[in-house]
């Protein structure tokens, strides 16, 4: 029974996603030409802020465990 739960919710999820594809895509198509293209340049530059924020905490991430771990050293 429980597989049958699992493919029944996995079926659920992909038609989901199926649905939501297609709301976005006559969304943008109803858009006019120029709001289509103002939507895709905010949608690249949310992406491009949002992979710059996570290459920043990359960096930072190293250097707090280097703090917890001399901080642990010293108890």
């Amino acid at each position: 029974m429980s597989q049958n739960t699992y493919l029944y919710e996995r079926l659920a999820a992909e038609r989901h996603q199926d649905i939501q594809r297609e709301i976005d895509r006559r969304m943008l198509a109803d858009l006019p030409p120029g709001q289509h293209n103002i939507a895709r340049h905010v949608i690249s530059r949310f992406g491009a802020l949002l992979v710059v924020l996570g290459t920043r905490l990359e960096r930072i991430e190293p250097h707090s465990g280097q703090m917890a771990q001399s901080m642990d050293g010293r108890v």
